[in-house]
């Protein structure tokens, strides 16, 4: 017998979905909870004396703490869905603005992001980027300046980027998150492997999820372990020895 530090892979998904790997996982930890029912005496000469106790069992509290931020753990921290963000490349993309009711040193989009090549121009003439307009290319934003006037239309034309992988989280949208989780570990003491099975967790986010953090912050969850129908039990550990 040995002692258990661990590494580990962490595994984890909708029900009836595919697993995925989470990234670095920092804590994965089952506590077990029961509730003490007791008959306490009320009998001259053994007042406060326990005379029959019973343990209940409760669901199980699952902990999990994880510093990778990937879409499917954002995803969770936010209780949310997640759809696709692509982007078809484009040439020579206009958008007109009608500079009689342009709110001067206010940001407007463009309506495409990662743009180029940008060219401002107001009855036909060549507007100058920092005198009269002002853009944050990234996300296709434009800004303009008093000197481009508030007479006529300034028509933009721009270039931008195609995007393939992008998403986009939309927070709130999941009032319960349910997850299958699978840790995979490693216990670097005896070489022994181990699996931990959660069939369906019942969790909430239990940190901040700081969109300026200053160092690696941590996406913390807890919850509850169910028992869903086809098993016998909340969960799994299974243990192997070392490979030979």
């Amino acid at each position: 017998m040995a002692g258990y530090v661990a590494s580990g892979i962490l595994y984890g998904g909708i029900i009836n979905a595919p697993l995925k790997k989470l990234g670095n996982c920092r804590k994965f930890a089952i506590t077990p909870n029961a509730t003490i029912k007791k008959r306490t005496s009320k009998m001259i000469g053994t007042y406060g004396q326990v005379l029959d106790s019973a343990s209940m069992a409760e669901p199980a509290k699952l902990v999990i703490e994880m510093d990778e931020w990937n879409t499917d753990n954002l995803r969770d921290a936010a209780m949310g869905t997640v759809i696709e963000a692509t982007q078809e490349a484009g040439n020579d993309v206009e958008k007109s603005f009608d500079l009689t009711t342009v709110e001067h040193g206010g940001y407007y989009d463009l309506g495409k992001r990662r743009v180029s090549g940008v060219s401002v121009t107001v009855a036909s003439v060549t507007k100058i980027e920092g005198t009269d307009y002002e853009l944050d290319a990234e996300i296709g934003y434009i800004k303009f300046l008093e000197h481009i006037g508030s007479t006529g239309s300034a028509v933009v034309t721009f270039d931008c980027a195609a995007i393939a992988a992008g998403a986009i989280i939309l927070g709130g949208t999941e009032s319960t998150i349910k997850r299958h989780y699978l840790l995979r570990a490693h216990n670097e003491v005896d070489g022994s492997h181990w699996e931990i099975e959660v069939w369906e967790a019942t969790l909430k986010p239990t940190s901040e999820t700081d969109y300026l953090a200053d160092d690696y912050s941590v996406l913390g969850f807890e919850g509850e372990m169910n028992t869903p129908t086809g098993k016998t039990s909340p969960y799994e550990t299974r243990r192997f020895p070392a490979a030979a």
